[in-house]
């Protein structure tokens, strides 16, 4: 039975996966080193404008309650698209430690905008951090 759900799952994934056009679609490792005394919110993702070479927000990544029952250790979050249509999904969410606040997280983002280089940030209900040190090449 618990096969069976986790096959549909991933059946309900890969058909909404592909019923977003226009986009690409990324893997992304992101850690987070004050997940919970920050109460972290979501992520921005942030693209390099090829003509100013200014970092421009380009996606948001929104974190979610858990569901009733959710494993601890499952994130879950909305993918929002430009039009502010949402995919909800999850990931297994890994702590850097047995009582870090330190988590890395592989999330999926839909590039919808040109290819190019992007950092991220994580945002709570206080504002921003900085960007991420890393630079990510989404091609």
């Amino acid at each position: 039975m618990r096969r069976a759900r986790r096959l549909g799952r991933v059946l309900a994934m890969a058909v909404l996966l592909l019923a977003v056009e226009g986009c690409k679609w990324f893997e992304i490792s992101v850690r987070i080193p004050d997940f919970d005394s920050r109460k972290v919110q979501g992520v921005w993702m942030w693209r390099k404008d090829d003509v100013s070479g200014q970092w421009q927000r380009a996606g948001q990544i929104l974190f979610q309650p858990a569901p009733a029952g959710s494993p601890p250790d499952r994130l879950h979050y909305v993918v929002l698209q430009p039009d502010g249509f949402g995919l909800p999904l999850s990931a297994e969410m890994r702590r850097e430690g047995q009582d870090s606040d330190q988590v890395v997280v592989r999330i999926w983002y839909a590039r919808f905008l040109a290819p190019g280089q992007y950092r991220v940030s994580t945002y709570n209900a206080a504002g921003e951090s900085s960007l991420s040190p890393e630079v990510l090449d989404l091609l």
